[in-house]
């Protein structure tokens, strides 16, 4: 069985290539099974479009696998298209949230067979077994198709609960010195190094996450979180490092630290272990609290901590709590004041254009909040949620320009 995965490019005119987490892991699941499998790496090589129907159509292919975020729905359509031009008797499977979000749109407008929801390590396994065997599909848990002209969902996978047992990423299926060459451009200051010195990649922590704010969406959503060990998670950075020299580490996560406890532990295990590496975590604005707190701070920067991102999205306390964000600015000022006694810098984002429909003109109601707690606030990031009473001429780097009566 002939099977292709691809990785597609969301950003093609971006200099940035980010290594693509969730398929590296679904690869690897598939390495692990047994599978050979051609990898057509269009973001790390910014292959044309003549460059990518060129290798689709050099080789017969049985299944394709892709999946991206929801934002590329387009790039899958197109991509499904000119697979099935080519081999029209292939399987096309798409993953992440593309599929889990938008599962009907995608398997009733696109030439994709098969939606993969959720969590698909282990389903990708099951799945390509079926097909391998001529199997019923049906009894594959946790897919989307069609039949019959109507959609069939199956039961959904379990969750894989202990997440640490699963095997770190094999990232040699990839082109990975192209991914640890561009990340210089990927991460954020303030910088440890020179910038030309970074070698850089991912690792994964924990997926999901413990809040459930309203503007925010990934395939985990609504699952509980779960999180590694401080064992496995160095047991790889350990291993990477060993591999590919690398001396940051980029925590992919929706949530690195959820409790004290854990982030401690982490600390203490990286420090015990003699490893040296540089990295950025994420956690709620309200994980630290006291000034014992950070005794904690100063063990993350002790081992290797340059920054901690966490996001404020706004400064208004009635736009707070229609986002379900579940905490307040004074939270997110205290643990400011306290990442930055401990000397970690902080990195948050703003929603900007996150609309009560009863109050007039919110988005300046907004920004004056913002603008009463300026002394803490650097935003390293800004979202946009359109609407149309926001009329926003210029969005970068900060600089936010409105027009009258906005």
């Amino acid at each position: 069985m002939n099977i292709l995965v691809i990785n597609v490019s969301l950003r093609p005119q971006s200099p940035i290539k980010l290594f693509p987490v969730g398929l590296g892991y679904i690869a690897t699941a598939m390495k692990y099974a047994g599978y050979d499998f051609d990898v057509l790496d269009i973001d790390a090589h910014r292959y044309s479009d003549a460059e990518v129907e060129r290798f689709i159509r050099n080789k017969q292919y049985d299944v394709v696998c892709m999946g991206c975020i929801v934002t590329g729905y387009k790039i899958v359509k197109s991509l499904a298209a000119l697979i099935k031009e080519h081999h029209p008797n292939a399987k096309i499977i798409v993953g992440n949230s593309v599929a889990t979000s938008i599962v009907e749109i995608l398997l009733t407008r696109t030439k994709a067979d098969i939606a993969v929801i959720s969590e698909g390590d282990i389903t990708i396994v099951n799945l390509l077994n079926t097909i391998a065997n001529s199997g019923n599909i049906e009894e594959v848990n946790g897919i989307c198709f069609v039949k019959d002209g109507k959609i069939v969902r199956t039961p959904p996978q379990p969750l894989i609960k202990g997440i640490s047992s699963l095997p770190f990423i094999d990232f040699s299926i990839f082109d990975v010195e192209v991914y640890i060459d561009n990340s210089k451009l990927s991460v954020g200051e303030p910088l440890p190094i020179p910038r030309e010195e970074v070698r850089a990649l991912p690792v994964n922590t924990a997926r999901g996450c413990v809040a459930n704010c309203g503007f925010c969406y990934h395939v985990f959503k609504g699952t509980p979180y779960r999180y590694r060990t401080p064992d496995s998670i160095v047991a790889e950075v350990k291993t990477l490092i060993d591999t590919y020299s690398l001396n940051y580490i980029n925590f992919w996560d929706e949530l690195t630290f959820f409790s004290r406890r854990q982030s401690e532990a982490l600390a203490q295990k990286i420090i015990d272990e003699d490893v040296h590496f540089h990295w950025v975590g994420s956690c709620r604005a309200n994980l630290f609290k006291d000034d014992d707190d950070v005794f904690i701070m100063e063990k993350l920067k002790q081992a290797g901590c340059v920054a901690m991102g966490y996001s404020l999205e706004s400064a208004d306390p009635e736009i707070l709590k229609a986002m379900n964000k579940k905490i307040t600015t004074e939270q997110f000022a205290r643990q400011t004041e306290l990442l930055r006694k401990a000397g970690i810098p902080v990195a948050t984002a703003l929603v900007l254009g996150y609309i009560l429909r009863r109050r007039p003109r919110p988005l300046r109601r907004h920004l004056i909040a913002v603008w009463k707690i300026e002394f803490i606030l650097r935003p390293a990031i800004f979202f946009l949620n359109q609407d149309r009473r926001c009329t926003i001429t210029q969005l970068n780097t900060g600089l936010l320009m409105m027009k009258k009566n906005t």
